[in-house]
């Protein structure tokens, strides 16, 4: 059975939050929503261009895991 992009975004979600602590998800994912998901990519939508570019500096190591 195939998760759907917000099943497999909210599982991430749980480990990035355990990681950041609740301050720092909730100021920078909560927000957040999955867009879609093929063939192994995970898109998911933003607030704005800062919050990606913050995201992808900050936070792509615990987003990657």
């Amino acid at each position: 059975m195939e998760c759907s992009a917000t099943e497999v975004w909210l599982k991430i979600l749980d480990h990035i939050e355990k990681e950041i602590g609740s301050l720092g998800f909730q100021t920078w994912f909560g927000q957040s929503r999955a867009v879609s998901l093929k063939d192994d990519c995970l898109t998911v939508h933003v607030l704005n261009r800062f919050f990606k570019d913050w995201l992808i500096e900050h936070y792509w190591e615990v987003i990657d895991k």
